[in-house]
């Protein structure tokens, strides 16, 4: 895929003013650079994920995104943080391709990955969403519970 090819859309609303003045400055720098920000209405979302070939999720704090679990369970592969709950519900870079935390050189690897091979992305979309297919609510109040137990 040629650089001139690829797009990259962010999207929501801007949690500090580094990070939005970050985009802003990517934006004027790169017009492949989209911008869209401020809230996204859910009848918006499914079109958004959908118009993708790959979710570009960098969230590297603990806990899972539902950005991530939304993408994998529309068969949508995603670019990640290495981390450990990403590792564990990508399957250790099955669904996707994961980069080193706070690292460009490593992000921009795995965005080049991510583009170079259409077919790959599809087959990483189809095994995201098989993952996602196995998370179930009933397995995780079970699974918090016996946590709590022991806590308590």
């Amino acid at each position: 895929v040629s650089s001139t090819q690829v797009r990259l859309v962010v999207a929501g609303n801007v949690k500090d003013e580094r990070s939005g003045a970050a985009v802003r400055a990517a934006v004027a720098a790169d017009e492949r650079v989209l911008p869209l920000p401020g809230f996204v209405a859910e009848a918006r979302v499914a079109e958004l994920f959908g118009a993708c070939d790959a979710a570009v999720l960098p969230r590297s704090e603990p806990g899972t995104s539902g950005s991530l679990v939304l993408a994998l369970s529309l068969g949508l592969p995603v670019v990640a943080a290495d981390v450990p709950t990403v590792r564990e519900v990508v399957g250790d870079g099955e669904a996707g391709w994961l980069f080193r935390p706070r690292d460009p050189s490593s992000l921009r690897v795995a965005l080049e990955s991510a583009a170079a091979d259409t077919e790959e992305a599809a087959a990483r979309g189809r095994r995201g969403r098989r993952l996602a297919e196995r998370l179930r609510w009933t397995e995780t109040a079970r699974e918090t519970a016996v946590l709590l137990r022991r806590l308590g």
